[in-house]
């Protein structure tokens, strides 16, 4: 886990390093993302409770597949949802410095459900990397790991600690979040 959240934080600076150097791909990015939360019904006008329960699920499909990646042995894949969550926040952030609205509000609009959400996120990689290795290790016969075992641990870990993450994610995200910002904006 702290290895991830490591990687995670190197991965968070160069996205923002990158979105300073390329604004253009920075706005590209953000346009997909914004896209992607259209797609989701997540507008101005839903109700909050439907807001709540739509973030709840797309992060806890998320989370698990970033978990279930692992499956695939030799192929961290897992790592590759951890860097572009990563990268996409860094370069979010970039796009907040550039138009002048300052790191200081990214960071009260992303800190308050981003501690739960990428706690989960961060967390689900993990145990996908750790899935994929013992995966690889069994294959290769470096290592006598139930694999089986190894898995059901990593979803208990997922049920125990991933969905609650995120359960407290969304209801901050959904009720605390905009006020925050709307103190600031």
């Amino acid at each position: 886990f702290l290895n991830t959240a490591a990687a995670f934080g190197v991965l968070v600076l160069l996205g923002f390093a990158a979105g300073m150097i390329f604004p253009d791909m920075a706005q590209q990015i953000l346009q997909n993302f914004a896209a992607q939360i259209e797609q989701l019904g997540l507008t101005d006008d839903v109700p909050q409770s439907q807001m709540m329960a739509t973030l709840f699920f797309n992060n806890i499909t998320a989370s698990l597949l970033s978990m279930l990646y692992g499956l695939i042995a030799f192929l961290p894949l897992s790592a590759l949802a951890l860097g572009t969550n990563a990268l996409m926040l860094g370069a979010f952030a970039a796009i907040y410095q550039q138009q002048g609205i300052g790191l200081g509000v990214y960071v009260l609009g992303v800190l308050p459900h981003g501690i739960f959400e990428l706690s989960a996120l961060i967390l689900s990689c993990a145990l996908g990397l750790l899935i994929c290795r013992t995966g690889t290790e069994r294959i290769l016969k470096k290592s006598d790991t139930p694999f089986f075992r190894r898995v059901l641990d990593c979803i208990r870990v997922f049920l125990t600690f991933s969905v609650p993450l995120l359960l407290v994610a969304a209801l901050i995200e959904t009720y605390v979040t905009p006020a925050l910002l709307n103190l600031v904006l």
